[in-house]
């Protein structure tokens, strides 16, 4: 049997199956480019609104402050859920950014990451536990001053 021999109908199913492969093709390619223009607009609403960066400085009223900008940011350019962390992480710089750099691989690679485990990861690195309660116990410890120096 000769090579290339379309006897019967296998090879008009041949042609078949490589004509739907080229229309698969150039669905995905549409869909990968309309995808890549919607990001990219994504980007330059974001970019418009001149959000804060992130130094990465252990001070939770930046990272707070950060935070809450991102938020209102994400809400006012109607951010989709699985871009947010793409769009926070770019205005990302200093420690932040080598720490985003270094960890980005394990981070994104958690079960079901979205903003809110990103904010807690940045929460973790950049206002830890300890200088949490440290915080704490000085706004105690004020609480309790205030309260003696009325009396």
């Amino acid at each position: 049997m000769a090579v290339g021999n379309n006897s019967g109908n296998g090879g008009n199913d041949l042609n078949e199956v490589v004509r739907q492969l080229a229309v698969v093709a150039q669905q995905l390619a549409r869909n990968s480019a309309t995808n890549g223009d919607a990001q990219g607009e994504l980007f330059k609403k974001v970019a418009q609104r001149k959000p804060p960066t992130n130094q990465g400085e252990p001070d939770p009223t930046i990272l707070e402050n950060w935070l809450r900008e991102f938020e209102k940011l994400f809400r006012a350019v109607g951010c989709p859920e699985n871009s947010k962390v793409g769009c926070a992480t770019y205005y990302l710089r200093g420690e932040a950014d080598l720490w985003w750099q270094q960890n980005e691989t394990t981070i994104t690679a958690l079960p079901g990451l979205n903003w809110t485990k990103f904010q807690e990861k940045m929460r973790d690195k950049f206002y830890p536990s300890f200088l949490q309660k440290q915080n704490d116990e000085e706004f105690s410890n004020l609480k309790v001053y205030r309260a003696v120096s009325f009396c």
